[in-house]
Parts: C-alpha cells; structure tokens; sequence
C-alpha cells in the first residue's frame, strides 16, 4: 500500500480498521480493485472501489452497523463523499450468484449505503 496516494491510504486504513470491528471472524478479505489497483488513481476526483467478502451473507446488525461507519467516515473527511464504493457479500454469494441469490450491501458513487440482492444480473466492476 506504500505507493498508493497518502489519503487513499489513509481511507484505506480508517475503512478496514472500522469493518474489521464490525464483521471480526466473518471477514475474509478486502480487495481494492479500479483505478487504486491499476496506479489510474486521480487524487480529488477517482472514487476508492474495494470488495469486502464475508464468510456469511451480512446481517442486519452487521449492515447497520457498517451503515455507520460509512456515514461516520464522510462526517470526518468530507472530500470521500460520493467517492467510495464498497460491495459486502459473502464467499458463497461470489461462487453462486449466477444459480442463487443472495443477501449483499453496497455503497457506491450516488448511491448511499444499502442492502442489495446479488444474482444472476449482478456483475462486479
């Protein structure tokens, strides 16, 4: 992460440390992709694009939970207001959304934090 921009890494840390506290064992990896993964990354302008896999499908404490830290992290650094985007969705969910449907979250450009179904016509980034 070290040659990543100062406040990319800096809402990195915040963002991580803060879903590692709500989703403790049931998280199993944070991936960036998008302009941050491919150096494309323009400061004041790209969003932060991150995928968040859970053992499980998230919970409703756990969303709302995760609904707070979204909005506390905007009040504190107001410039990452419309500029991060994040899908919460559970290993199972990854391998099956083609067959099955199931339960995910997700915040993104526009849009602000909530529960979504993953199936057939999802597609990440």
């Amino acid at each position: 992460m070290t040659s990543w921009d100062p406040e990319v890494r800096e809402l990195l840390s915040r963002l991580i440390g803060g879903q590692e506290d709500v989703l403790d064992d049931d998280l199993l990896g944070s991936y960036v992709f998008g302009s941050v993964a491919t150096g494309d990354f323009e400061p004041g302008i790209s969003d932060v694009d991150t995928a968040i896999v859970l053992q499980v499908d998230p919970t409703s404490d756990q969303l709302t939970a995760l609904g707070r830290l979204h909005h506390e992290l905007v009040q504190d650094v107001p410039g990452w207001e419309d500029r991060v985007e994040v899908v919460y969705l559970s290993s199972r969910a990854l391998a099956t959304f083609r067959a099955a449907s199931s339960r995910a979250a997700r915040i993104s450009p526009g849009e602000p934090f909530h529960a979504i179904e993953v199936d057939h016509t999802w597609l990440i980034d």
